[in-house]
Protein backbone atom coordinates (compact mmCIF):
# COMPACT_ATOMS: atom_id res chain seq x y z
CA UNK A 1 0.00 0.00 0.00
CA UNK A 2 1.36 3.25 -1.09
CA UNK A 3 1.81 5.86 1.75
CA UNK A 4 -1.22 8.04 0.10
CA UNK A 5 -3.02 5.48 0.23
CA UNK A 6 -2.13 4.90 3.92
CA UNK A 7 -2.76 8.60 5.06
CA UNK A 8 -6.21 9.09 2.30
CA UNK A 9 -7.97 5.98 2.95
CA UNK A 10 -11.38 7.50 2.53
CA UNK A 11 -10.09 9.27 -0.30
CA UNK A 12 -8.70 6.25 -1.90
CA UNK A 13 -11.86 4.09 -1.10
CA UNK A 14 -14.27 7.11 -2.88
CA UNK A 15 -12.24 6.80 -6.41
CA UNK A 16 -12.25 3.15 -5.77
CA UNK A 17 -15.94 2.61 -5.45
CA UNK A 18 -16.52 5.41 -8.41
CA UNK A 19 -14.49 4.35 -10.92
CA UNK A 20 -14.93 0.19 -10.26
CA UNK A 21 -18.70 0.99 -9.41
CA UNK A 22 -20.00 4.16 -10.55
CA UNK A 23 -21.42 3.92 -6.75
CA UNK A 24 -20.41 7.22 -4.79
CA UNK A 25 -18.91 6.71 -0.89
CA UNK A 26 -22.13 7.95 0.80
CA UNK A 27 -23.99 4.63 -1.39
CA UNK A 28 -21.65 2.59 0.01
CA UNK A 29 -21.96 3.69 3.17
CA UNK A 30 -25.94 3.68 3.37
CA UNK A 31 -25.68 0.20 1.65
CA UNK A 32 -23.48 -0.80 4.10
CA UNK A 33 -25.54 0.70 7.27
CA UNK A 34 -28.67 -0.97 5.56
CA UNK A 35 -27.08 -4.55 5.92
CA UNK A 36 -25.97 -3.86 9.56
CA UNK A 37 -22.40 -3.79 8.33
CA UNK A 38 -22.58 -7.45 7.85
CA UNK A 39 -22.47 -9.90 4.05
CA UNK A 40 -25.65 -9.50 2.80
CA UNK A 41 -25.76 -13.67 2.26
CA UNK A 42 -23.69 -14.74 5.63
CA UNK A 43 -24.77 -12.00 7.62
CA UNK A 44 -21.53 -12.39 9.51
CA UNK A 45 -18.93 -9.09 9.56
CA UNK A 46 -16.15 -9.82 6.54
CA UNK A 47 -13.54 -12.20 8.69
CA UNK A 48 -10.39 -10.80 7.16
CA UNK A 49 -11.11 -7.63 9.18
CA UNK A 50 -11.31 -5.43 5.82
CA UNK A 51 -14.28 -3.83 3.98
CA UNK A 52 -16.96 -6.07 2.48
CA UNK A 53 -16.62 -6.15 -1.06
CA UNK A 54 -19.07 -4.78 -3.77
CA UNK A 55 -20.72 -7.41 -5.12
CA UNK A 56 -22.14 -6.71 -8.68
CA UNK A 57 -23.83 -8.61 -11.84
CA UNK A 58 -20.67 -8.59 -14.24
CA UNK A 59 -22.95 -8.72 -17.24
CA UNK A 60 -24.88 -5.65 -16.33
CA UNK A 61 -23.00 -3.54 -14.29
CA UNK A 62 -25.52 -3.76 -11.71
CA UNK A 63 -24.70 -3.61 -8.05
CA UNK A 64 -26.58 -6.49 -5.75
CA UNK A 65 -25.31 -5.96 -2.29
CA UNK A 66 -21.96 -5.58 0.03
CA UNK A 67 -20.83 -9.31 0.93
CA UNK A 68 -17.91 -10.75 2.62
CA UNK A 69 -14.29 -12.17 1.25
CA UNK A 70 -15.83 -15.72 1.35
CA UNK A 71 -19.27 -15.22 0.30
CA UNK A 72 -17.82 -12.87 -2.49
CA UNK A 73 -15.34 -16.02 -3.06
CA UNK A 74 -17.97 -18.78 -3.04
CA UNK A 75 -20.88 -17.16 -5.35
CA UNK A 76 -17.70 -16.44 -7.96
CA UNK A 77 -16.40 -19.53 -8.02
CA UNK A 78 -19.90 -20.90 -8.92
CA UNK A 79 -20.06 -18.48 -11.83
CA UNK A 80 -23.02 -15.95 -10.16
CA UNK A 81 -25.04 -19.03 -11.34
CA UNK A 82 -28.33 -19.74 -8.70
CA UNK A 83 -29.20 -23.26 -9.95
CA UNK A 84 -25.30 -24.00 -9.50
CA UNK A 85 -25.72 -22.62 -5.91
CA UNK A 86 -28.98 -24.19 -5.61
CA UNK A 87 -27.53 -27.73 -6.51
CA UNK A 88 -24.32 -27.14 -4.27
CA UNK A 89 -26.95 -26.82 -1.32
CA UNK A 90 -28.79 -29.53 -2.14
CA UNK A 91 -25.65 -31.57 -2.40
CA UNK A 92 -24.44 -30.52 0.59
CA UNK A 93 -27.95 -31.00 3.00
CA UNK A 94 -28.03 -34.57 1.35
CA UNK A 95 -24.68 -35.41 3.44
CA UNK A 96 -25.27 -33.72 6.38
CA UNK A 97 -23.70 -36.86 8.90
CA UNK A 98 -25.69 -37.67 12.03
CA UNK A 99 -22.68 -37.30 13.61
CA UNK A 100 -19.09 -35.53 12.65
CA UNK A 101 -16.46 -37.33 11.86
CA UNK A 102 -13.98 -35.37 14.45
CA UNK A 103 -16.61 -37.05 16.67
CA UNK A 104 -15.45 -40.42 15.46
CA UNK A 105 -11.93 -39.58 15.39
CA UNK A 106 -12.00 -38.55 18.84
CA UNK A 107 -13.25 -41.93 20.00
CA UNK A 108 -14.63 -40.05 23.13
CA UNK A 109 -18.41 -40.07 23.62
CA UNK A 110 -19.33 -37.54 21.49
CA UNK A 111 -18.68 -34.96 23.87
CA UNK A 112 -20.26 -37.14 26.96
CA UNK A 113 -23.48 -37.25 24.94
CA UNK A 114 -24.09 -40.47 25.00
CA UNK A 115 -23.01 -43.94 26.78
CA UNK A 116 -20.21 -46.04 25.09
CA UNK A 117 -23.31 -48.46 24.14
CA UNK A 118 -25.39 -45.47 22.49
CA UNK A 119 -22.43 -44.21 20.96
CA UNK A 120 -21.79 -47.70 19.10
CA UNK A 121 -25.38 -47.40 18.11
CA UNK A 122 -24.65 -43.83 16.26
CA UNK A 123 -21.43 -45.00 15.14
CA UNK A 124 -22.83 -48.58 13.38
CA UNK A 125 -26.17 -46.21 11.98
CA UNK A 126 -23.57 -43.78 10.61
CA UNK A 127 -21.29 -46.49 8.90
CA UNK A 128 -24.71 -47.76 7.10
CA UNK A 129 -25.73 -44.81 5.83
CA UNK A 130 -22.31 -44.02 4.05
CA UNK A 131 -22.41 -47.65 2.83
CA UNK A 132 -25.96 -46.72 1.39
CA UNK A 133 -25.07 -43.71 0.44
CA UNK A 134 -21.49 -43.33 -1.19
CA UNK A 135 -19.43 -40.37 -1.79
CA UNK A 136 -18.04 -41.18 -5.51
CA UNK A 137 -14.65 -40.03 -4.90
CA UNK A 138 -13.33 -37.17 -7.96
CA UNK A 139 -11.06 -38.29 -10.45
Amino acid sequence: MSEYAHDNPRVVLKARLKCGYNLSLEDFERMLQSQNNVCAICKMPNSNGKRLSVDHDHSTGQIRGLLCAQCNFAIGHMKDDPNRLRAAAVYLESHIPDVTVRDLMDGGTFGGCLTPEQEAEAFAEYEASRRANPVPCPR
